[in-house]
């Protein structure tokens, strides 16, 4: 760990109530997400304490600039290694079958069409599997991973 004085003035903005993020992980590396409004970093990671339920998980805080940001505040992704592996192969190589691209495609648009309309989301979504990786896709009416 390092530390430095610095001089507070430099800042150019603040939030003072900012949305978190948190995301609950099981052994299988399966996720469970959440986005937690109206409370401050103390009371967020209490709660996630209390909903983990044996799982480990991560938070973040959301930073609104060009698109939203993610900042970990606590926990580490146990699937950002594959993350970094698939940027890194480039996403012009990573192809899903279109079975899976349809229903990915279908759940991203229910979103879309409930921010445009206002309302409630449908539950979070990922998918099960990775084909190319040769482990087999699951689908449920919920895809989970």
């Amino acid at each position: 760990m390092e530390t430095v004085r610095i001089d507070p003035r430099d800042q150019t903005w603040e939030l003072d109530r900012p949305t978190y993020r948190v995301h609950f992980h099981d052994v299988r590396g399966a996720s469970d997400e959440y986005e937690v409004r109206e409370a401050d970093v103390g009371e967020v990671l209490a709660w996630a304490e209390a909903e983990c339920g044996g799982r480990t998980f991560v938070l973040y805080a959301c930073v609104p600039t060009d698109g939203l940001g993610l900042v970990r505040l606590h926990g580490s992704d146990p699937n950002a290694s594959l993350r970094r592996q698939d940027r890194a192969s480039g996403p012009a190589n990573r192809q899903w079958p279109a079975d899976v691209a349809g229903a990915m495609l279908s759940e991203a648009t229910r979103h879309v069409d409930c921010l445009l309309t206002r309302a409630p989301a449908p539950r979070p979504w990922t998918v099960t599997g990775d084909p190319i990786a040769g482990r087999p896709f699951s689908q449920t009416s919920d895809i989970r991973a």
